[in-house]
């Protein structure tokens, strides 16, 4: 209970407090000419207490309590009967309100009421019924099944995406497949008896398309429990714009560069015979020759592979001018490592030593290839490529728009002379386009909900280069936008799709496709994004509440006029002896 002081005529404070001062000199200046009379002290205590209780008449001291205004008991799917039960013994006659998750309707809770808040959370879409309120948040006890997931939904063909995720108290003896979308089990795992168990999958698309991967679960009797869908949009390969320079020939960019000009790659190859002498080749490109790199001239390319030596022999206008291409343009630079690179000849990336071993990058054998005796160090800000083991063989730095990214294999043509051309060709396939520069576009949108429902909203933002963009829904209807005005190329809106399955929001020169998931799909990882959600908002770091509305009681003017009376009595007693 909020309890407070205040005076209810604050405007008369400064003059109260000058005449009470003066009207307490002239008491004082009596009593010290009268000093040989008994009890100064007495009579100087009276007359502070008669001056204070004629101001504290004047200005109207007032004790503030918060207005009571009742609490209530907000229920949502998942909450602890136990914990109800205690609640209602403890509150007795307090009201119950059920979460309706489809309307999200919350009745009128007034505005200072206190809730409780059980289970596990309201969308976060309706948190606005709830702000300037007293929440209590007591999470609920979450679903077994899965509770997290992570992968990339849009891979290009031939790249393979890592799904990682975590099942929640999973029954002993299950198992855990994961399906491509004929039904076929691609992989699996066997599932412990403990709190949480964390899996790990791999997979890599075959062909182009919208496709709807499911992980499924199965008990130890072989019996199906449940699935979960995985869409995920498989693109056509995108074939990034190549400079490769070369200070001089190896085998492994010889190879390198017959793989990126048989795959249709608009490729230009520099070769180094002298000092300020090149010779050219070019591939699915025009015939034009880069001798000094400049920012402009770079334009002209998503990628530039070479070789760390070569990479530190260029002039430090040509390095600041391929640096700036990559910061400012996003262009991607590969480096294939060479052993400047491991003793900080650039020091885009930090290492550590590892043992010397060779790794298999297929599924036979066959495919061992020499790694270099380091691994990667820091998970941050390394994005690991082409795992293996769980230990990355590749990875790339953000470095401003652009990436620099290299791996730690020696060299990757044996396994074409070995007969291991899938391998080879998978391993560029996976690693080249994600350090290339990225697929442009005038618009992007992000979702802001992993699981969207037919008949819910799903708020989404965009970023724009148009000054007034448009969106569309599937059938054509308008969806308002709203400004962010701080950044005025940023937009918000809010979608409500009708029908599961695949969905589309229309831009001028965009599509964005998502899945739409039935009501009974990922509840467990529902319910995690779910409560997560709401701690974030109702416990510690929630907006400022209002403050309690507070009912004012003035002090009984009697009990200063009272004070008044006796001491000025008392007074003129003191003076009369």
């Amino acid at each position: 209970m909020t309890e407070s002081w205040q005076l209810l005529r604050p405007e008369l404070f400064w003059p109260v407090l000058l005449g009470s001062a003066l009207v307490f000199a002239a008491f004082l200046a009596k009593i010290l000419l009268e000093r040989n009379k008994p009890f100064l002290w007495a009579r100087i205590l009276l007359a502070m207490l008669a001056v204070g209780s004629l101001a504290m008449l004047l200005l109207t001291p007032a004790h503030g309590r918060e207005r009571e205004t009742g609490s209530a008991i907000l229920l949502t799917q998942g909450y602890d009967a136990k914990t109800l039960d205690s609640l209602k013994a403890a509150h007795k006659g307090i009201r119950t309100i059920t979460y309706d998750s489809v309307t999200g309707a919350i009745p009128n809770l007034g505005q200072n009421t206190l809730v409780w808040l059980l289970g596990q959370g309201i969308e976060p879409y309706d948190f606005w019924q709830l702000e300037n309120r007293r929440v209590t948040f007591l999470p609920g006890k979450l679903p077994s099944g899965i509770s997290r997931v992570r992968y990339d939904d849009e891979v290009d063909l031939g790249s393979a995406t890592t799904l990682l995720g975590e099942y929640l108290r999973p029954a002993p003896g299950s198992w855990l497949l994961l399906k491509d979308p004929s039904g076929t089990a691609m992989d699996s795992l066997a599932l412990h008896d403990a709190p949480e168990q964390a899996f790990r999958f791999q997979l890599r698309p075959k062909a182009v398309g919208q496709w709807r991967y499911q992980l499924v679960v199965r008990d130890s009797t072989g019996r199906e429990q449940g699935s979960e869908p995985l869409p995920i949009q498989v693109r056509s390969p995108r074939k990034p714009r190549v400079l490769l320079l070369n200070g001089f020939p190896t085998f492994e960019s010889k190879y390198l560069k017959n793989f990126l000009a048989d795959k249709g790659h608009s490729l230009t190859v520099r070769n180094q015979l002298t000092t300020d002498r090149y010779r050219f080749e070019h591939y699915n490109a025009p015939p034009k020759n880069i001798y000094g790199l400049t920012q402009e001239g770079l334009k002209a390319f998503d990628l530039v592979v070479t070789d760390t030596d070569t990479y530190n022999d260029l002039s430090g206008s040509s390095r600041g001018a391929l640096l700036a291409a990559v910061g400012e343009q996003g262009l991607g630079l590969f480096l294939l490592p060479t052993g400047a690179l491991f003793s900080g000849r650039p020091s885009f990336f930090h290492f550590s030593r590892a043992a010397s071993e060779k790794v298999v990058l297929g599924e036979g054998g066959n495919s061992a290839v020499a790694k270099h005796p380091y691994r990667f160090a820091g998970p941050f800000p390394l994005q690991r490529l082409f795992l293996r083991k769980g230990q990355p063989l590749a990875g790339y730095v953000p470095l401003g728009k652009g990436k620099v990214g290299t791996t730690l294999l020696k060299n990757t043509y044996p396994l074409l002379l070995k007969g291991e051309a899938e391998t080879y060709a998978q391993f560029w396939s996976e690693v080249l386009p994600k350090v290339a520069k990225g697929r442009e576009s005038s618009v992007q949108m992000t979702l802001g909900n992993p699981w969207p429902r037919p008949g819910h909203p799903l708020p989404f933002e965009m970023a724009s280069q148009e000054e007034l963009p448009s969106i569309r829904s599937k059938s054509g209807a308008k969806i308002p936008l709203l400004q962010n005005v701080e950044l005025g190329g940023r937009w918000q809106g809010r979608y409500y799709p009708k029908e599961k399955g695949w969905n589309q929001i229309l831009a001028r020169t965009d599509t964005l496709s998502f899945y739409v998931h039935g009501p009974e799909a990922w509840k467990a990882a529902k319910a995690y994004h779910l409560l997560e959600a709401n701690q974030k908002r109702f416990n510690g770091n929630a907006p400022a509440l209002s403050v309690p509305e507070l009912e004012w009681h003035p002090l009984p003017p009697f009990l200063f006029f009272v004070l008044l009376l006796l001491s000025l009595g008392t007074l003129w007693f003191f003076g009369k002896t």
